[in-house]
C-alpha cells in the first residue's frame, strides 16, 4: 500500500555548501533543512505537481525517478493528507545521482595524518565523507569478517545502516513471524512473535537510504512479495495512490544486500506504462509469478470498487491482466492485499479506509469494513490461461530501463473474475486505514494499518495516530484481540536517525508472510459400503458464526461422496478458521442411499499440519447426523478432519447339536458367505468369511459380520458319525443375532452276522436271537428267510432284513452297547453259548471319511446233535427230526388200521 508524497522545495547547492563549510572549518553545521510539509496545506508547488490521468509514454525521461528534474508527487487525498510525514520530503536534482537507482560510490579517502600524505580531497569529497560517516557507512578495516557476522540480521547495530556484508535471504516460512514494508523508503522489518502474545521486530534492510537532509528518490513503496529464493519483489510509485489514480509505477526485483551505501541490490526493474490504478498489494504465486492488485475506480459518493488483478511472469517478462473484481460494498478508499495458500487458492483482502457503505445509505464511520474473497486454484489458472490465449498481456521491451506498455492492451475487454466472498466483518476501530494482511504460524490473522487524518493528533509526525499499528483480528467475528489494542506499534526510530534509523519509516504499507493460512476441511474415509448406493455428505461449519454484514460468505463447507471407491474421499474446500474458534463437524447419508447412518460405525478425528491429533469432543448421533466439535488450534496450516466409516458389524454363532438328544457336537466344519446373488448357496466369487470348526461346546463364531446382510451358512463336513445337515441355511444378520442352531442326525448302526454249521460252513436257518441294550432290555430277532428282500419287510426296529438263510442284518440300530446271544438253535443243532458284544457309536458306524460302515460280528457256529434223545429235546438235525416224525406217524397209522380190521371181523 503506497501513500503519496509531497515535494519539499530545497536546493542541493545550499545543502552541499553548508556541509562543505562545516567540514572544512570544523564548525557545526548550521544550515536549516527544508521544512516538513504542513498537514492539510497544499502549496502552489503541490498543485503544479498533480499527475495527468495517463502515465508518460515510453522513452520519456521524466518518468524515471533516477532522472533529474523530476516532478514532485501529487498532494495526498483527504484520507491520508493530514497523516503525511517528513518521509515525503524530496531533493531537487540530487548531486551524484546516476541513471537508474544507482549512486556513485565515493572515492576512498586519504588519511591526512599519514606520514608524507598529501591531502588531495576536495571540499565536496570531504562533504560526502561526512555524510557517509553520519549514515554509518564506514569503510571496514582489514580483517573485518565478511561472512555476514557484521550484518544487522546477526547483531543489529545501534544505527540501522548498511554494512559491507553478503546479501541476506528473506525466508518465506520461518515460523518466527512475517515481514513488513514501509511506504516511504521501502524499509523491511521482520515482525516476530513474542511469548506474551505481542509482536516484536528485527531489522532486515531497506530499498532506499536517504541523506541527512531527507532527500531521496521521491518514491512510494508497496506490494511486497517474497520469492522462494529469498529475493523480493515490490512496486514503486510517483504520484497519488488513491483509487482511480494513475501514478508512475515500477515493479522491482532485488535483494536486501546491506552492501555499500545502498542496502538493496536491484536484479531487474520495469516501468509500467499506464497501469490505470495504484498497485495496492502483491504476492508470489506457488509457481513463482508476481501477482498484483489495485483499484481502478475513482473515489467519490457513488464509489464502487473495481479491483484489477495482474500477473507478472519473470520467465517471459509478460504482465498479464487477468480481469476485475467488482464490489459495491466498499465505499471509501480501498486497500488490498493477497495471500496464496499452499493449494494455490488466492485469498484477497479488501478494506475501506473508514468503513463507509454510502451506496447502501448507511454510515459505518465507527467501523472498518473488511472482506476476504477467494479465487480457487483451478479458476485462477483458467483465468490466466484464458488471458494468455486472448492476448491480455504486454511484454517488457529490451531498453536499458525496460518498460511494459499497457497501452497496447487498454482496449481489451477484461472479464469479471470468479471470486467468491468468503468472509466479511467490521473491525471495531474507528477511522482505521488497513494496509496489509498476514497469517501467523500461531493460527492468527494480523492486519496492519493506521488511523486516518480525521483523528485528532494524526498530524503528529513522530507520535499520535500517524504511526502504523498491527492488530490481531478474529476473522470470524471481526473482534480485535488483546482488548482492542494493537499487538504492535511502530516504535521511535533507532539512534535518533530521522531518515535511516530502524522505523524511521513509520507507515507499514504491506505485510507478507508464509502462504500457510489457518484453514479447516472435512473429508470422508470409507472402509466399506454396506450398499453400493450408499453416499455420504460431510460438513464443517462454525459453531458460533460471526456477523455477516455483506452476505454470501459461507460459514460452512460441504461435499458429497460419489462413486464406489473406498478409502479417503474428496474433501470439502478449505475454510478459513479463526484461532480458538469451535467448529462443528457433521456427517449425513446422502439422498438415495440404501442404508441408514446407524448401520455404520463412525468416528471423527482431526490432525494439524504437523500430524498431531486435535481432540474432537461430543461425538454423537443426533437427528440423523453424526456430529463432533473441534477447537481450532494455535497453529497455521490446514486442520484436516476426517470421519471414518465402517459398516457396523456383529457376530454370528453356529450351535451344532445332536438331532436326537440336542447334545453339542464338536468337529463340524462350516463356511459363511455373503449371498450376494440371493440363490441361497455359496457360489464362486461371493465374499466369504472363512471356515470355522465347532468347538467342544458345538459352537463356531464369525466376528465382523456386516449387519443387514444375507449370509449362507454352509456345512462343509459333518461331525463323525453324523449325517450332513442338508441344504445350507440362510441368515439375515441384525445387531443382535441368536445362535443359529443346526442339528445333525446320527448315522445309525448296521449289525450283521451269520449262522453256520460247525465244520461244513453250511448256513443254518431258523435260529432265534436275543439282543440286549446297555440297559439290559431284551429284543428278539428271528431269522427271516425268503426269495427276495420283500420277504422281510421292516415292521419293527429289531428285525432281520436279510432274506438269505443263516444271514442276519439289523439296520438303524441306535447308538449304544449291545450284547447278542442265541435264544433258539436251528433244529437238530446244539444252541451256541457264545455272547457277542457290539458298540454302535460315532466312531464305529463310519470310517475316517465319515462314510457309513457295517458292524460285522462274523459267523456263529452250531454243532449237529449226535443222537436224538427221547423226548426230543434239542440236538437233532432237522432231517432226523422229520424222519422220526414220519416213522411215528406211519406206526400210528398202521396201529389204527389193525384195530379197525379186528373190529370189522368181530362184527
Amino acid at each position: 500500500m503506497s501513500v503519496n508524497f509531497r515535494a519539499i522545495p530545497a536546493t542541493v547547492a545550499t545543502i552541499v555548501a553548508a556541509l562543505m563549510t562545516s567540514h572544512a572549518t570544523g564548525l557545526p553545521f548550521s544550515g536549516t533543512p527544508a521544512p516538513h510539509p504542513t498537514p492539510g496545506i497544499a502549496t502552489a508547488q503541490d498543485a503544479s505537481d498533480q499527475p495527468t490521468s495517463e502515465a508518460t509514454e515510453p522513452g520519456t525521461a521524466a518518468a524515471d525517478p533516477a532522472q533529474p528534474n523530476l516532478a514532485s508527487p501529487a498532494a495526498p487525498s483527504a484520507s491520508t493528507e493530514t497523516g503525511a510525514t517528513e518521509e515525503n520530503a524530496t531533493e531537487e536534482g540530487s548531486a551524484g545521482a546516476t541513471e537508474g537507482n544507482q549512486e556513485t560510490t565515493p572515492a576512498p579517502d586519504t588519511d591526512p595524518n599519514a606520514a608524507g600524505a598529501t591531502d588531495t580531497t576536495t571540499p565536496l569529497d570531504r562533504a560526502q565523507k561526512s555524510w557517509r560517516e553520519q549514515l554509518g557507512i564506514l569503510e571496514q578495516p582489514e580483517g573485518t569478517p565478511r561472512d555476514g557476522s557484521a550484518s544487522p540480521l546477526a547483531a543489529p547495530p545501534s544505527r540501522f545502516a548498511p554494512r559491507n556484508v553478503a546479501p541476506s535471504r528473506m525466508e518465506q516460512c520461518t515460523g518466527r513471524g512475517f515481514y513488513s514494508m514501509g511506504s516511504g523508503k521501502g524499509e523491511i522489518n521482520r515482525i516476530t512473535f513474542q511469548p506474551n502474545g505481542q509482536l516484536g521486530s528485527e531489522p532486515v534492510g531497506r530499498v532506499e537510504w536517504k541523506k541527512d537532509t531527507g532527500a531521496g528518490r521521491n518514491l512510494g513503496y508497496d506490494a511486497l512479495a517474497i520469492a522462494a529464493d529469498g529475493s523480493m519483489w515490490h512496486a514503486e510509485f510517483q504520484g497519488s495512490t488513491q483509487p482511480g489514480t494513475n501514478p508512475n509505477t515500477w515493479i522491482s526485483h532485488g535483494r536486501i544486500s546491506n552492501t555499500g551505501d545502498k542496502g538493496y541490490q536491484s536484479l531487474e526493474r520495469y516501468q509500467i506504462i499506464n497501469p490505470q490504478m495504484p498497485i495496492k498489494g502483491g504476492t508470489m504465486s506457488p509457481d513463482g509469478k508476481y501477482v498484483l492488485i489495485g483499484d481502478t475506480a475513482n473515489a467519490g459518493p457513488n464509489y464502487k470498487s473495481k479491483r484489477k488483478l495482474m500477473v507478472f511472469d519473470p520467465a517471459t517478462k509478460r504482465l498479464v491482466t487477468l480481469g476485475y473484481l467488482s464490489s459495491s460494498s466498499l465505499s471509501s478508499a480501498v486497500f488490498s492485499d493477497m495471500i496464496f495458500d499452499k493449494d494455490g487458492n488466492l485469498y484477497l483482502l479488501a478494506g475501506s479506509a473508514e468503513g463507509r457503505l454510502n451506496n447502501q445509505g448507511r454510515d459505518f464511520s465507527g467501523l472498518t469494513q473488511m472482506r476476504i474473497d477467494r479465487i480457487d486454484a483451478a479458476d485462477f489458472q483458467a483465468a490466466y490461461n484464458r488471458a494468455i490465449a486472448q492476448g491480455q498481456f504486454a511484454t517488457a521491451n529490451n531498453a536499458r530501463n525496460p518498460q511494459i506498455n499497457l497501452n497496447t492492451i487498454r482496449n481489451k475487454n477484461f472479464p469479471e473474475l470468479p471470486a467468491q466472498l468468503i468472509r466479511s466483518f467490521h473491525m471495531n476501530i474507528m477511522m482505521f486505514e488497513p494496509g496489509g494482511l498476514a497469517a501467523g504460524s500461531n493460527g492468527s490473522f494480523y492486519i496492519s494499518g493506521r488511523y486516518t487524518g480525521q483523528n485528532p493528533g494524526a498530524n503528529n509526525g513522530r507520535g499520535g495516530f500517524a504511526r502504523s499499528a498491527i492488530y490481531e483480528v478474529d476473522i470470524i467475528s471481526g473482534e480485535v484481540k488483546n482488548g482492542g489494542k494493537p499487538v504492535f506499534k511502530t516504535p521511535d526510530p533507532a539512534a535518533n536517525d530521522m531518515y535511516n534509523g530502524q522505523w524511521a519509516d513509520q507507515f507499514i504499507v504491506d505485510l507478507e508472510g508464509c502462504a500457510d493460512l489457518p484453514t479447516i476441511s472435512a473429508e470422508k474415509n470409507i472402509t466399506k459400503r454396506l450398499n453400493e448406493r450408499d453416499q455420504f455428505t460431510v460438513t464443517v461449519a462454525e459453531k458460533n458464526p460471526g456477523t455477516n454484514p455483506l452476505g454470501g460468505a459461507p460459514y460452512s463447507e460441504s461435499v458429497t461422496t460419489t462413486g464406489q471407491a473406498d478409502g479417503p474421499q474428496t474433501p470439502t474446500r478449505k475454510m478459513l478458521r479463526g484461532r480458538d474458534r469451535v467448529y462443528v463437524l457433521k456427517e449425513q447419508m446422502a439422498g438415495g442411499s440404501a442404508s441408514s447412518l446407524s448401520d455404520y460405525n463412525k468416528v471423527w478425528s482431526c490432525t494439524d499440519k504437523l500430524g498431531r491429533n486435535v481432540q474432537v469432543r461430543g461425538q454423537r448421533e443426533e437427528g440423523g447426523a453424526f456430529l463432533g466439535e473441534v477447537t481450532s488450534p494455535a497453529v497455521s496450516g490446514n486442520l484436516t478432519c476426517s470421519v471414518l466409516n465402517s459398516p457396523k458389524v456383529t457376530s454370528l454363532t453356529i450351535q451344532k447339536q445332536d438331532a436326537d438328544y440336542s447334545d453339542p457336537l464338536p468337529g463340524a466344519v462350516f463356511d459363511l458367505c455373503e449371498d450376494t446373488n440371493g440363490n441361497g448357496r455359496c457360489d464362486a466369487g461371493e465374499p466369504r468369511q472363512g471356515e470355522r470348526t465347532t468347538d467342544q461346546y458345538g459352537r463356531a463364531r464369525w466376528d465382523n459380520v456386516l449387519i443387514g446382510r444375507r449370509y449362507v451358512v454352509d456345512e462343509v463336513s459333518a461331525p463323525r458319525g453324523y449325517r450332513p445337515a442338508g441344504a445350507p441355511q440362510v441368515v439375515t444378520t441384525k445387531q443382535q443375532n441368536p445362535p443359529v442352531i443346526i442339528k445333525n442326525d446320527r448315522v445309525r448302526g448296521t449289525i450283521v452276522w451269520e449262522k453256520k454249521e460247525t465244520g461244513s460252513e453250511k448256513y443254518l436257518k431258523g435260529s432265534v436271537w436275543t439282543i440286549r441294550d446297555q440297559h439290559r432290555r431284551p429284543f428278539e430277532v428271528t431269522d427271516c428267510v425268503g426269495e427276495t428282500a420283500q420277504a422281510c419287510p421292516v415292521t419293527k426296529l429289531w428285525q432281520d432284513q436279510d432274506p438269505r438263510p443263516g444271514k442276519f442284518r439289523l439296520e438303524n440300530v441306535p447308538w449304544g452297547t449291545y450284547t447278542l446271544e442265541e435264544k433258539t438253535a436251528p433244529l437238530g443243532y446244539v444252541k451256541s453259548t457264545e455272547v457277542k458284544t457290539v458298540e454302535v457309536s460315532a466312531t464305529t458306524v463310519t470310517n475316517d471319511r465319515n462314510e457309513p460302515v457295517e458292524l460285522n460280528l462274523g459267523a456263529i457256529y452250531n454243532k449237529l446233535r449226535e443222537a436224538p434223545p427221547l423226548p426230543l429235546t434239542g440236538g437233532w438235525s432237522d432231517s432226523a427230526f422229520r424222519t422220526a416224525g414220519f416213522a411215528v406217524l406211519g406206526g400210528a397209522v398202521l396201529l389204527v388200521s389193525i384195530v379197525m380190521i379186528r373190529r370189522r371181523n368181530r362184527g
